[in-house]
């Protein structure tokens, strides 16, 4: 089996920091993609035209922006994964960090 060089803590606290990132930048994915309206929908409520091209809107502080996945509803697939991204890696990171080796024990407390 591989045996890593490095020490286990080093290694848990950088795929814990991986897991992090990964979370932090899908979610400013994943949010504004859930906000997401159909074009139709948005002519509709904001009473204007939006290119043909557009897929999905997003209004963002009175910007709006295609979506270029569609709505959540388009894409559903696409939607679960990105999803899964997000809210994921926090039970990874939590299981990860209470692994048995990783945290002070109640003796080392009390030296």
């Amino acid at each position: 089996m591989f045996r890593s060089a490095l020490p286990k803590k080093i290694v848990t606290w950088t795929l814990q920091a991986v897991l992090a990132t990964v979370m932090a930048f899908s979610f400013f994915v994943w949010a504004p993609w859930n906000a997401a309206i159909s074009v139709q929908e948005a002519e509709i409520l904001y009473g204007r035209k939006f290119p043909t091209d557009w897929k999905a809107v997003n209004v963002n502080h009175g910007q709006f922006s295609n979506q270029p996945w569609g709505t959540t509803k388009d894409n559903k697939l696409g939607y679960i994964g990105l999803t899964a991204l997000v809210f994921v890696p926090p039970f990874i990171i939590f299981i990860l960090g209470f692994r048995k080796g990783l945290r002070k024990s109640d003796n080392s407390a009390n030296a």
